[in-house]
């Protein structure tokens, strides 16, 4: 009877958030000729973007960090098409998603938004490059981490995820692979690139379901009012999740 009271669970029943500490930034005064340039390009993507039906459906506070500028980063605050870019990040603010990518990564979307529109393979590289950063913006997100119980959300402490790629889309001869590893230590969540360890399950899903996960814990689980949208809400999840979550065979070989 005693194996009751040792007995671990795998999902997460306390978080315990910490807010990332960051550098703020180069102030405006700081930036080179080149760091204008990646402004401008920012700029450009904006006002085509801007032109697309889904940006009225758009809310975030987005922290960027462009890796090959130094500390080149910027706030971009979006509600619908009204967008604000900011020199540096405020750490009173409450980011939605922070993305740290290189200049060459800016450039390819913008590129792809050319014609206003993504191809399947331009969309599967973009949300491959925003995979990491979404994941991890979910678990240190307010929704997340205020949670009276963590739990109902089944929240595995130690679980792979990874963006399927049923075209073999390849990033310089390598078919990308979009594999992460979330766990949970003392209550904080870590999330890391690639796979390590042997997690009990497995979440793989495709751009659209990445999509709708994304939607559903970004947008319509939050502004949930009333009970009734809040059960319905949490049974889309659900349901999303038994079409997404696998169990790990080689975790239960362990025991063996």
């Amino acid at each position: 009877m005693f194996h009751l009271f040792t007995k671990d669970s795998q999902y997460v029943t306390t978080v315990k958030y910490y807010k990332p500490k960051y550098t703020v930034g180069k102030s405006h005064d700081e930036m080179t000729e080149s760091d204008v340039e990646v402004v401008n390009v920012i700029h450009e993507i904006i006002e085509k973007c801007q032109k697309t039906e889904y940006m009225n459906k758009v809310t975030e506070i987005i922290f960027l960090h462009i890796v090959d500028h130094g500390d080149l980063k910027f706030q971009i605050h979006i509600k619908g098409k009204e967008v604000v870019v900011k020199t540096q990040w405020d750490q009173s603010v409450f980011s939605t998603i922070t993305i740290s990518i290189y200049r060459y990564n800016l450039e390819n979307f913008n590129r792809y938004m050319d014609d206003g529109n993504l191809t399947n393979e331009e969309l599967h590289r973009t949300i491959h490059v925003l995979a990491a950063p979404a994941i991890e913006s979910f678990y240190h997100s307010e929704m997340v981490n205020k949670l009276h119980n963590p739990g109902i959300l089944k929240l595995d402490k130690l679980l792979h995820l990874e963006l399927k790629n049923p075209n073999g889309y390849e990033y310089m001869g390598v078919p990308m692979d979009g594999k992460v590893t979330v766990m949970n230590v003392l209550g904080q969540f870590i999330v890391l690139r690639g796979h390590i360890g042997v997690a009990p399950v497995k979440f793989e899903c495709d751009v659209p379901q990445a999509l709708e996960y994304y939607n559903l814990l970004k947008y319509k689980l939050p502004a949930a009012k009333t009970l009734i949208e809040k059960k319905n809400l949490f049974q889309e999840y659900m349901n999303l999740r038994a079409r997404t979550v696998v169990q790990n065979p080689e975790y239960h070989h362990l025991d063996n």
